[in-house]
């Protein structure tokens, strides 16, 4: 980084102004600065910024999605590996609200990098037939990432 670009304490405030102060972008400052003027700053606000908090709500409903690997590798072996697939990805992003009810499932299903509607419709079933539990955040939404070859 030349001289000419580097960013001062006043900079870095106006900076992190535009930012919000996030977690994520604090830490990208703090990083990117070095011994710069104003590193010291970076470097305190990233450690005062807060870390999203993760709700017992979310760790119970990503626990039940993950339990439903078997169930998941079942789809995908039914209907794309045993008829000549190689490689089946799926990616499912479940919203749960308070009453522990699925309001929202959105699942992407590929075999071998091209859409596949079974696999996408017995994953949407399944994941729309887990009982999650009841909680206090009004809305919940976890994202679980499979591959089965």
């Amino acid at each position: 980084m030349s001289s000419g670009s580097r960013l001062h304490a006043s900079a870095w405030r106006r900076v992190l102004a535009v930012c919000k102060l996030t977690a994520f972008c604090a830490a990208s400052l703090s990083w990117s600065v070095g011994p710069e003027p104003g590193a010291d700053l970076a470097v305190a606000l990233a450690k005062k910024a807060k870390k999203p908090k993760t709700s017992a709500a979310s760790v119970q409903t990503a626990k039940l999605l993950e339990e439903q690997g078997q169930g998941v590798m079942q789809c995908a072996v039914k209907q794309a590996l045993d008829k000549g697939a190689n490689k089946v990805d799926i990616v499912a992003k479940v919203t749960v609200n308070n009453r522990g009810q699925v309001v929202g499932v959105n699942v992407t299903a590929k075999a071998d990098n091209k859409d596949h509607k079974g696999v996408h419709d017995c994953v949407d079933a399944l994941i729309r037939s887990i009982r999650f539990p009841a909680s206090e955040s009004p809305l919940t939404e976890v994202q679980r990432d499979w591959t089965i070859q």
